[in-house]
């Protein structure tokens, strides 16, 4: 559900922005779902750009632990109760690499990456099935979320499910049996750096087993076998395992990986790869 800002255009299109709900309010981050209030977003359908977070002048504490004086300087006056935060502001971070979101804010940045960036800007190509690329639900209030930053921005995101944990709030008497990426992804401008290969290679460092929900798209079953074929990892063909649907029971993807519809001659190291997240 949609409106037009009849006020706000497109820089490119000039066509009035829609007023999207977009993401949860900073501080609901962690709240189960049926507990969260919302922030709106500006969007363009025609050129698939989300420019800009809408929020009222009530919430603008929401933003404390987010250099609150960096926010109120670039902020957008709509009307006398409603202003506009670039997005691209928001994304800024400190850190460089990979690291665990460790304060609502930080889980509140992978919510605008994956909503605004991955859904609305650079979504997967629902045409082409066999790649088996998905968009993703927002994390569960007990997933571990990382973040991958390049140049000072958030660029990048991971959920991972915990081995011993309740996997998803519609059913708490299902636990994870092992450590399970259940999504990934870096915005187009941040790939070719290796982000995914090092996320591997930090799991590995922290835990012996991981899963893989599914489907399992096929750049990142590429990416997967030739992790294993490299002499470093080869130690690792035991350790990676198939989640089935029900995240139950799984199977090694070494030995399975012949099923899975994937060229490793086809593979380049570079190629970006997305994971679907169970709901």
């Amino acid at each position: 559900m949609s409106e037009e800002v009849g006020n706000t255009f497109c820089t490119e299109c000039q066509l009035p922005l829609e007023l999207i709900e977009l993401v949860p309010k900073v501080s609901h981050a962690s709240h189960l779902q049926d507990e969260q209030d919302w922030f709106y977003g500006l969007h363009c359908d025609k050129c698939k750009k989300c420019p800009f977070l809408m929020c009222e002048k009530s919430d603008l504490n929401e933003f404390d632990a987010f250099e609150k004086g960096s926010v109120q300087k670039n902020l957008l006056q709509m009307d006398e109760n409603n202003f506009l935060i670039k997005i691209d502001d928001l994304l800024q971070t400190s850190n460089e690499g990979w690291f665990i979101a460790k304060n609502d804010f930080e889980r509140f940045q992978s919510f605008l990456l994956n909503n605004a960036v991955h859904t609305l800007e650079e979504p997967p190509d629902m045409d082409k099935p066999e790649e088996k690329e998905t968009l993703f639900s927002l994390p569960f209030q007990k997933d571990q979320v990382w973040l991958f930053a390049d140049q000072g921005k958030v660029a990048g995101f991971a959920v991972l499910k915990l081995k011993g944990i309740e996997s998803c709030e519609n059913d708490p008497s299902l636990i994870n049996i092992m450590e399970i990426v259940d999504a990934i992804f870096i915005r187009k401008s941040s790939r070719r750096k290796g982000a995914c290969r090092e996320f591997l290679t930090l799991l590995f460092q922290n835990f012996d087993r991981i899963g893989f929900s599914q489907p399992i798209s096929r750049n990142l079953t590429l990416l997967l076998e030739n992790f294993l074929k490299d002499d470093l990892n080869a130690k690792y063909q035991d350790s990676i395992w198939i989640m089935a649907p029900d995240l139950k029971s799984s199977d090694n993807f070494w030995e399975k990986r012949g099923t899975l519809g994937a060229k490793a001659t086809e593979f380049d190291n570079n190629l970006q790869f997305y994971q679907d997240s169970y709901s």
